[in-house]
């Protein structure tokens, strides 16, 4: 070969040398940039999810607690033993006295309950001769009183023996105490206009007084009267001011030909501590006279 072509082949191999070059130095470069645009993208990536993580986690926190999930309940307290109800409980068998109907309140298993029919038109000609009207009760009312007496004297020596008063003593003071109690609600306290019946049992009527005797505590009865004293006070000092107030009552019921419903109340309030004031002092029940301002509903 000729020097001249020799050269020539030289040359040629350079250039084809530095394109080689030149075209590695690029792939090289292509690669090193694909490497980081990837990079870039996967940091990108990276952020773009931490940031939808905390975007969650504050809507998380900042949503109501309805769309929370609900929080586990509590299990349920133990049912109490029967043991455990039995002071509670109601008396077996039906009330001694009074009409047969679902009592609105009571505090213990022996409280005296006291129903009224509620305020009702009342005829004029009869509230003007209450009192003559209601003689024929007051009469009997008082003979029966004398029989309640002596058995009240013998409950008491039995109760301190037995601890509770005999069942004939207990019904019999019972029905006594209703048709007391009656008569004061038609005569003197205008709370019905319905005459009342010539019996101790009739439970048909505007007042009923449903007692249920039970245990009686022996030292409770035997100090009966001291423990009367302080409810004896109060009974006293409300049927003073009853007896100053009977002639505007009675004015109002008859010029109106009823009793308002706030009066009605009041009055009837005063009548159920009377009768719970009798009940105690009868031995009828353990419950101390409550309810002067009403019983809970």
């Amino acid at each position: 070969m000729s020097p001249a072509k020799k050269a020539a082949a030289k040359k040629t191999s350079a250039k084809k040398a530095v394109a080689a070059k030149k075209t590695a130095v690029k792939k090289s470069a292509v690669k090193k940039s694909a490497v980081k645009k990837s990079a870039v993208k996967k940091s990108a990536a990276k952020k773009s999810a931490a940031k939808k993580s905390a975007a969650k986690k504050a809507v998380t926190k900042k949503a109501p607690a309805a769309k929370r999930p609900a929080a586990k309940k509590a299990a349920p307290a133990p049912e109490p033993e029967l043991d455990d109800l039995r002071e509670f409980a109601a008396p077996e068998g039906p009330p001694l006295t009074g009409p047969s109907v679902v009592e609105p309140y009571r505090r213990r298993p022996d409280t005296v309950v006291v129903g009224f029919e509620g305020p009702g038109p009342q005829r004029r000609l009869t509230v003007a001769f209450r009192i003559i009207l209601v003689v024929p009760h007051v009469i009997l009312l008082a003979l029966v009183s004398i029989v309640a007496t002596l058995a009240a004297i013998v409950g008491w020596f039995a109760a301190l023996v037995l601890g509770r008063l005999p069942d004939g003593l207990a019904r019999f003071l019972g029905q006594f105490l209703q048709y007391s109690t009656r008569v004061s609600a038609y005569a003197f306290y205008l709370l019905t206009d319905r005459y009342p019946p010539f019996s101790l049992s009739d439970p048909n009527y505007a007042v009923s007084v449903n007692v249920a005797p039970g245990r009686l505590n022996r030292a409770a009865v035997f100090f009966r009267l001291i423990l009367m004293i302080p409810a004896y006070v109060v009974v006293v000092l409300f049927q003073y001011g009853l007896e100053i107030a009977a002639v505007f009552i009675w004015l109002i019921v008859l010029v109106a030909g009823r009793m308002p419903t706030s009066l009605f109340e009041a009055l009837a309030a005063v009548l159920r501590y009377n009768v719970r004031f009798q009940a105690y002092g009868l031995l009828l029940t353990a419950d101390y006279p409550s309810g002067l301002f009403g019983d809970p509903a």
